[in-house]
């Protein structure tokens, strides 16, 4: 089964696959695949869409169960996104394809190009129908055209002095001094106003101000100080992106609108406050903001966008507050110094993957009153204790002892937890996901327990101490799950 990557997307774009399922006692089970676009895919099936229907078709004959199928519709999609939100649990949990009428897959983009497919397979024809589209095609407005939209512009520029400004729009700066006073009765800041300027360094903003857009301060690389009048209420994108001298940006109560890449790049930034007006941290909002070492976000947060923390460097914990329900799974992307993260209670939707860029990462705690999650020593793990979720990379301990009662090991549940030597498996454990024990290079032996179902490809890959898996006697382990050409690997039935 082949994921279409041949369309070009941007950046605000999101996408999504659905996997339905109706049994023949007329439930419905759902379960859902996130991913980020990445900026160039978008998770359209490729090719005709009688070929579509054929390749879905093979995947739903060529699998043993509904677990196996996941894992070939996960894996797809890894090739292209290298991380994607499984919340696919559903469908795993039902096995067997036995009880089943019909599966249905739809995959939806939205943003500059977007479009959709949606295959049903029926058990009990074994066919396939279903249909396609796609649409693309996105034009920028320029930035007189942005300020039409935005507002309401009338009249000509007056391109005359120091300010062209127009309506109470600051369209552009002309001038050369490093201290700048933006004059009395401006209501916002336009598209490029001072974009590229490497001359100011102190900006004061009259209290009229309700707005700075696009690029209004795109890479001002000297701009040490401006003043953010209370009475702001949106920033555009990219507004202060590049601004790599300042370190101290106070951000007023009225601010409850920030775009993506806001303050991208600004490199000397060390900590700053979110307003309570704000709902969402857009995508890459604080990206290789590198000497970020804190951030106050308020309860009114809901969603954190993909690299929203991307490359922060400098931070070394992160609290988020109660409130939020959608962490995207590259909003820490690269932030390697991390070592402590905190969970609301109000979080519904956590995986593996969010996990995975953070090398020093020793904790993930989760508030005690979270009806989905808890956290056992730092561990992460579904409420119930059936699934566990994810151990951080940089926990301390040589060994682990994996609860009793535990069915599944999430994709990259362990991977690269380099100080891990020793590692027992509970009975009762039924799946092992993608990826889950990948480079976890200090692990000398596995031994699956009797209770064992599958072990899905990568399981043990990069294992590189490892010499040895013990497997139950009827167990079939595929040769994909670890590094099979070593010659030194050794496969034992009991």
């Amino acid at each position: 089964m082949k994921i279409r990557t041949d369309f070009v997307t941007n950046s605000s774009s999101s996408s999504f696959v659905a996997v339905i399922a109706t049994k023949k006692n007329g439930e419905v089970v759902r379960g859902t695949l996130d991913c980020g676009t990445d900026y160039y895919e978008i998770p359209l099936i490729e090719g005709s869409l009688d070929e579509n229907m054929d390749l879905f078709k093979d995947a739903i004959q060529g699998s043993r169960d509904a677990f196996d199928f996941c894992d070939k519709l996960y894996s797809e999609l890894l090739n292209i996104y290298h991380t994607a939100h499984d919340n696919l649990y559903p469908i795993r949990e039902m096995e067997t394809f036995e009880e089943l009428e019909a599966i249905q897959i739809k995959g939806e983009q939205s943003g500059s190009s977007y479009g959709h497919f949606d295959y049903t397979y029926n058990f009990s024809t074994q066919e396939v129908s279903g249909n396609m589209d796609y649409k693309g095609g996105y034009e920028e407005p320029d930035g007189r055209g942005f300020i039409e939209k935005r507002c309401n512009y009338k009249g000509e520029l007056d391109r005359e002095g120091t300010f062209e400004i127009v309506d109470g729009i600051l369209k552009k700066y002309n001038g050369h001094e490093s201290d700048i006073i933006v004059p009395e009765g401006v209501v916002g800041i336009g598209v490029c106003a001072f974009s590229l300027n490497s001359e100011i360094e102190n900006v004061y903003l009259p209290d009229t101000v309700k707005y700075i857009d696009a690029l209004g301060f795109f890479h001002c690389s000297r701009l040490k100080r401006i003043n953010l009048p209370n009475g702001l209420e949106r920033l555009g994108k990219s507004a202060f992106a590049g601004c790599s001298s300042i370190k101290k940006l106070e951000l007023p109560d009225s601010l409850f609108e920030l775009d993506i890449e806001c303050f991208k790049e600004m490199k000397s930034l060390k900590e700053i406050e979110i307003p309570s007006g704000v709902t969402e941290i857009p995508f890459e909002a604080f990206g290789s903001c590198e000497k970020l070492e804190r951030i106050l976000l308020p309860t009114g947060i809901e969603k954190i966008d993909e690299y929203a923390f991307g490359w922060c460097y400098g931070l070394k914990e992160i609290r988020f507050p109660e409130g939020l329900r959608e962490l995207n799974i590259k909003a820490m992307c690269c932030c390697d110094n991390i070592e402590r993260v905190y969970l609301p209670s109000t979080v519904d939707d956590a995986c593996a993957s969010a996990f995975n860029d953070l090398k020093h990462l020793e904790a993930i705690f989760v508030d005690e009153n979270n009806k989905h999650y808890k956290s056992i020593d730092g561990v992460l793990y579904t409420k119930d204790l059936k699934r566990l979720i994810k151990y951080p990379r940089a926990k301390k301990e040589a060994e682990y002892i994996i609860p009793t009662g535990v069915k599944y090991i999430s994709e990259y549940a362990f991977m690269e937890a380099k100080e891990l030597e020793t590692l027992s498996l509970p009975q009762g454990l039924e799946r092992i996901g993608i990826d889950a024990f990948s480079c976890c290079k200090g692990i000398d032996r596995i031994e699956l327990p009797n209770s064992i179902k599958s072990v899905s490809h990568g399981a043990f890959e990069g294992c590189n101490s490892l010499d040895e898996i013990v497997i139950p006697k009827d167990f079939q382990l595929d040769e994909e799950s670890y590094d099979y050409w070593r010659e030194d690997m050794k496969i034992t039935k009991r």
